[in-house]
């Protein structure tokens, strides 16, 4: 009986996508600093001094006549101009850092594609790893079709790229970490952030960070242990 070689070749492994890729921090919630005492202050004796000088311009007949009237009407309407635009611009303390309302909405549309663009980089990477799994493991109904070809003897101990999935063989599907590394910082407490976005980063990096479906493969050299 005639003795078959086994047929080699060169086997080209899909590549996968590794590295790492930064995912942006969910916007911090606004931090109004406390007024100082200067400013707490002011507004009472600007007050007092109003009441003084309409208290004056009743008291003295003189003052509301002529050119000195006249004057003596316009320092008032000053004060109330002055005092109001003071108390407007100091309304949420001495640096409140709120955003209005559209400046708010762009932030939010930005953050979001933000995270569009880094989910698309997260799922090539998730993709090239899930056709590299596949490759290496593929469908039971598929191995028929590898009889006789390259990738029947591609795994040998001494390969060197190839080694490492010796004796390994495929137990189902399961669920596996994406080799794209995701960079951030260690989250704080929820009411540190601006809701919406904390949400949505929380679930980015709960969701992104897993590979579904993948092929799980098995170690037949590692010795299984009861328990």
């Amino acid at each position: 009986m005639a003795t078959v070689k086994p047929r080699q070749g060169a086997v080209k492994v899909p590549p996968t996508m590794g590295g790492r890729v930064s995912v942006a921090e969910p916007l911090e919630a606004p931090r109004p600093i406390p007024r100082s005492k200067a400013a707490i202050i002011l507004p009472v004796v600007m007050g007092v001094a109003f009441l003084g000088i309409m208290a004056l311009m009743l008291s003295q007949p003189g003052l509301r006549s002529g050119t000195m009237g006249m004057m003596t009407l316009l320092f008032p309407i000053m004060m109330i101009i002055s005092m109001g635009s003071y108390m407007f611009t100091n309304r949420g303390g001495g640096g409140d850092k709120q955003l209005t309302g559209p400046q708010l909405e762009q932030a939010l549309r930005d953050y979001a594609m933000n995270l569009d663009e880094t989910r698309e980089v997260v799922q090539d990477a998730a993709r090239a790893q899930h056709a590299q799994f596949e490759y290496l493991h593929p469908e039971p109904a598929l191995l028929s079709g590898l009889v006789g070809s390259a990738r029947m003897w591609c795994r040998t101990p001494n390969d060197p790229v190839l080694k490492v999935f010796y004796s390994q063989v495929r137990m189902g599907w399961g669920t596996s970490k994406v080799v794209k590394e995701l960079e951030t910082n260690e989250l704080g407490r929820r009411e540190d952030y601006e809701p919406v976005t904390y949400d949505a980063s929380s679930a980015f990096l709960q969701t992104q960070s897993k590979l579904h479906k993948a092929p799980k493969p098995l170690l037949l050299r590692t010795p299984l242990v009861w328990r």
